[in-house]
Formats: C-alpha cells, sequence, structure tokens
C-alpha cells in the first residue's frame, strides 16, 4: 500500500515491488475459546492464503497497486542504463596513476 500511495502522490515509482514476497502477513480471527468453528476457519482461511486469494483481494483493493512491479530503470519512458567507457572513468585512472 505504500508504494501506491507513494506513486499517487508523486507520480513517480520511489520503491520496487519484488516479485516474491519478502515479509509474509500473518490474518488474525478472534474467536470464543473451545469453539468447533476454530478448526473449520483456520483450514479454510489456509486454503485462502495458499491460493493466493488474499493477495488478490489486496491487489484489487490497493490503487497503483501493479505500477511499480517493473525493476527500475524498465518503467515507461526509461531507457535501460549503458556500460560506462574509459572515458567516463578517466579521474578512476588519473587517482589509480597518481597513487592516492
Amino acid at each position: 500500500m505504500m508504494v501506491a500511495e507513494s506513486y499517487s502522490e508523486s507520480g513517480r515509482c520511489e520503491f520496487f515491488s519484488p516479485r516474491e514476497n519478502i515479509v509474509t502477513h500473518s490474518y488474525t480471527m478472534i474467536m470464543k475459546k473451545g469453539s468447533t468453528l476454530t478448526n473449520h476457519l483456520n483450514f479454510w482461511l489456509s486454503q485462502l492464503q495458499e491460493r493466493g486469494w488474499v493477495e488478490q483481494l489486496v491487489r484489487r483493493s490497493v490503487n497503483n497497486g501493479s505500477i511499480c512491479n517493473l525493476p527500475p530503470g524498465q518503467e515507461d519512458g526509461h531507457h535501460p542504463p549503458t556500460p560506462l567507457t574509459i572515458y567516463q572513468m578517466w579521474g578512476v585512472f588519473a587517482i589509480l596513476v597518481a597513487g592516492i
């Protein structure tokens, strides 16, 4: 949600959303102790989570949620980075030759 809000405010992708979740989220429901529904709800909630339905619901509810899914530099209007040339690196070699 933070990525979508940041994009909505600035119009730029300040964050990169990786394909894999790095941090997992847990969802909690509170029930009366000893309830017969606990096992059934645990089963169905784990099924929803494992099948990716919870993630789909979250993505649908967040505006601009998929805008910043591309790696940095591959967004619309950006060109991929080019390697540096010897002429652009002359300062590094000058310092190396000078012995500093």
